[in-house]
């Protein structure tokens, strides 16, 4: 490491490519690491309408705060990037009083680093608000926190910094005595520590191959299955359109057993796996020859091909699973593997669907009769009333790979 780890910390928070959720996700960490918060809650890190803050959460076990996050790309302290924060923060602060008149605190978040007396200016502009307390974590605050015990986690996670020697030692004196109550409780939490570490560690290495599976309720011959096809899209939807994207896409491809008493159709499935933004055909292939069949099983190997070059570059990813409709009624469940993980999966019981055809049409030539067979998108129910895009009714909700809310399970 050619510099300091508090040096290589302040650089990162600087200038690391974080998505706006990824920033949000850390800062709530952030705070929710300080004995002085608690009950701390994210609200709409993935966008959308958010009620005038970013997190809420108890001050001092009496008055509800809330927070907002205000990073800049590239920051440089520059005489526009203060000014830029001090609008943002006043902005931010504005809507939240608005909100909610009564607001006891407003905690504001940057990644530019701030003196003191700009610091002073922001907290009498929040008090002349009506806002008795106000916490300012400028960047320098950040790096402390991140390159402290209690923090050391955080920054690997988001930042990517890997612990000295020194720092292992920090962080087993700080944790070491809450990792022995948890050896004595008993290894499932310790496990699940260790999985998800091994997990993220695992996030950082090529993305080689990724398949889209669809289970069956029992197998199924050629003659059952028919025409079908398949596909998923998954989305960077941070990015604007047109959205770099990856379809993982397959349909059937049957042969036929001839022997001297009988001709038998066998199974056969086409994958077929491309790319937008960069535009790229990066798979197409058949595989079967079993006579019956209980998946459907497509993807292909990606590696250096496509818009996602990591495992971890698929979190906060938005998936749409779309499937022609006679696969409903054989349908035991859907599943996204990838590296060897299984990242998303969901059964019958969970699955929604309504009329919609792909974003991205057909690769390849279909018959007339092909054509005909409607799409169908399969989506999870949610159970309640939502607010929805256009051409998503309620109850349904977008398949999102969200790393931070589960550990996808490492198959054997």
């Amino acid at each position: 490491m050619n510099m300091s780890t508090p040096r290589l910390t302040e650089e990162r928070l600087r200038t690391w490519i974080l998505s706006q959720a990824d920033r949000e996700r850390m800062c709530i960490s952030i705070l929710a690491s300080d004995s002085r918060f608690t009950e701390v809650k994210p609200r709409r890190p993935k966008g959308g309408p958010d009620g005038g803050r970013d997190i809420e959460a108890v001050h001092q076990g009496q008055g509800i705060v809330w927070g907002a996050v205000g990073f800049r790309n590239n920051a440089n302290d520059s005489h526009e990037d203060k000014k830029w924060v001090e609008r943002k923060f006043k902005s931010d602060l504005a809507e939240a009083k608005r909100q909610n008149p009564s607001l006891a605190g407003f905690v504001f978040f940057t990644n530019v680093d701030l003196t003191p007396s700009e610091v002073r200016r922001l907290e009498a502009h929040s008090k002349k608000s009506g806002v008795p307390f106000t916490d300012i974590f400028y960047r320098e605050r950040l790096r402390i926190v991140l390159d402290s015990p209690t923090g050391l986690s955080l920054r690997y996670q988001y930042l990517q910094i890997p612990l000295t020697e020194a720092e292992q030692a920090a962080f087993f004196a700080h944790w070491g005595s809450q990792i022995e109550r948890v050896l004595t409780e008993g290894f499932d939490a310790v496990d699940l520590k260790l999985k998800r570490l091994e997990f993220l560690h695992d996030c950082t290495k090529p993305l080689k191959g990724i398949s889209l599976v669809i289970g069956l309720k029992q197998p199924y011959t050629p003659e059952q299955l028919g025409h079908f096809r398949l596909c998923a899209e998954i989305l960077d939807l941070f990015e604007s359109e047109p959205h770099p994207s990856l379809v993982i896409a397959g349909r059937d491809a049957y042969s036929t057993l001839h022997s001297a008493k009988q001709v038998q159709p066998l199974f056969g499935i086409q994958s077929i796996v491309w790319s937008q933004n960069p535009d790229e055909r990066i798979q197409n292939t058949i595989v079967g020859g079993s006579l019956t069949t209980d998946r459907l099983d497509v993807g292909g190997h990606i590696y250096k091909k496509g818009p996602f070059k990591t495992l971890g570059d698929l979190d906060s990813r938005t998936v749409n699973i779309y499937m022609t409709k006679a696969l409903l009624d054989k349908l035991a469940g859907v599943a996204i593997t990838a590296n060897g993980y299984l990242i998303y999966s969901a059964e019958t019981g969970r699955l929604v669907a309504f009329d919609k055809c792909p974003l991205y049409p057909w690769p390849e030539e279909l018959s007339d009769s092909e054509r005909e067979i409607a799409w169908i998108l399969v989506a999870v129910g949610t159970g309640e009333p939502s607010a929805s895009e256009s051409g998503w009714p309620p109850n349904f909700a977008r398949w999102n790979l969200n790393y931070s809310a589960y550990t996808p399970e490492k198959l054997s």
